[in-house]
């Protein structure tokens, strides 16, 4: 007979068949009870050895399915705490435990539970799950490659960082050079995409075009790149080193336009070059690079940005066919707007509709 005493002195006996005496009810007994009674058993559970596990398992199978349903979140999140390892877990209690509402209870078990199969996370993933158990799959010891797939479609971009940062999820090269197209408007996935236990050549040679300088000397040091390729990667960061000391040279408005003409008419006035100088800082190049491809005046854009306009400045990216991602990027480190304020992308496209946006960018470039 198993006996959980609570500091209130509450006693709640259970003989091995899921039943309760002194004439109370399992959902009834007071929560401090409860979450004893689950550290208990899972505890049990997760103690069992081969011989004795199916005849004790099926004594508190009934007590642990009660308890993997109770309100209190505590008692729950306990039992997964417990099982979150355990490889001979009732199946079911993981299966309810990964999918509960409470991120609490589910990350721990999503993350490490090795009875969850590919096709369990998959129906997970396809659930519309929120970032953090996205994240916690993401984080799973090993990550096959349709579970990965299916992580990257979600385009939850704080969930892919993570799945880039672990050596043991399996990404398609054809998914990394898609995460390396939008990787420039995504600078938390920089250094887990150069650090990458593997990386196709051309993938290196197409992250030494915008990873910032800090991560460039780890990407040209790489060892498994083919001469040919390394050669590439140094090529392009002995130009990305020097174009970035001519760009913060560029101390007057005036040198700005004439750098970023030459940018423009070089067809090198990209979404990955107007990132980097959002990110380096190089504030008057990105003001003269958003007037170029805007056709938007410098004036205006700058009365947008002193003004902490995140309206403008959103009108103001897309006017000049950059992404959403970018346009958030320029309303939080160009304008400053307010984080509550930021207007944010929705699935990678922007929140304001097109006639919107093109009234706002025509209202800008008719106001100076």
């Amino acid at each position: 007979m198993l006996v959980v005493v609570a500091k209130n002195g509450a006693r709640v006996k259970w003989h091995g068949e899921g039943e309760l005496v002194d004439g109370s009810q399992l959902r009834h007994a007071d929560a401090e009870v409860r979450c004893a009674l689950a550290a208990k058993i899972a505890r049990l559970v997760a103690g069992l050895d081969a011989k004795d596990r199916d005849a004790v398992q099926r004594k508190t199978l009934a007590v642990l399915e009660t308890l993997v349903r109770d309100q209190t979140a505590r008692v729950r999140r306990i039992i997964a705490e417990t099982l979150k390892e355990v490889a001979h877990a009732p199946l079911a209690v993981i299966h309810r435990l990964a999918r509960d509402a409470e991120v609490a209870v589910s990350c721990p078990v999503l993350e490490y539970s090795p009875i969850l199969t590919d096709q369990d996370l998959l129906e997970i993933i396809a659930g519309n799950p929120v970032s953090d158990r996205l994240g916690a799959i993401s984080r799973r010891k090993t990550v096959a490659e349709p579970v990965a797939d299916a992580v990257i479609r979600t385009g939850d971009d704080a969930a892919v960082g993570m799945l880039l940062a672990n050596p043991n999820a399996v990404i398609r090269e054809a998914m990394l050079d898609h995460l390396i197209d939008v990787a420039p408007s995504f600078e938390a996935w920089h250094r887990p995409l150069v650090n990458r236990p593997t990386l196709p050549g051309r993938a290196a040679a197409r992250l030494a075009q915008f990873v910032a300088e800090n991560l460039l000397e780890a990407l040209a040091e790489r060892h498994d790149l083919s001469v040919a390729v390394l050669a590439e990667v140094r090529q392009a960061v002995e130009a990305r080193l020097g174009g970035r000391t001519a760009a913060r040279a560029a101390a007057t408005p005036e040198d700005a336009m004439k750098m970023a003409e030459e940018h423009h008419r070089a067809g090198r006035l990209d979404e990955r070059t107007i990132a980097e100088a959002v990110r380096a800082g190089d504030r008057e190049f990105v003001l003269a690079a958003l007037a170029l491809r805007s056709q938007v005046p410098v004036a205006a854009i700058r009365k947008a940005v002193a003004g902490h306009d995140a309206r403008g400045m959103v009108a103001v990216a897309w006017r000049a066919g950059l992404s959403a991602k970018l346009a958030e990027m320029l309303q939080q480190r160009l304008a400053v707007v307010a984080p509550n304020d930021v207007i944010r992308a929705i699935d990678q496209d922007y929140a304001l509709d097109a006639d919107a946006l093109a009234w706002q960018a025509e209202f800008m470039k008719n106001s100076t």
